[in-house]
């Protein structure tokens, strides 16, 4: 990420990480292995906040732009 790091989630299942950005993404991070997943793109400025639905199928951004995601991952 471009500095800072706005907001931090875990997974329902401790598995991944997402961290939302001023970079204007949201990042998937495997937890156990340390490493990026996947990088969701798609907000016009900077991200606020990330939640993960109560499954972890489903993550929802919040952004400066005033629109909110549904990221949804396959199983």
């Amino acid at each position: 990420h471009n500095p800072p790091v706005n907001s931090i989630k875990f997974s329902p299942d401790g598995q991944l990480l997402a961290t939302a950005s001023n970079d204007g993404t949201v990042r998937l991070w495997d937890v156990n292995r340390g490493r990026l997943v996947d990088i969701l793109q798609g907000h016009e400025g900077w991200v606020w906040s990330v939640a993960f639905a109560p499954d972890g199928h489903s993550l929802v951004s919040a952004g400066w732009d005033g629109t909110i995601r549904i990221w949804r991952r396959q199983a």
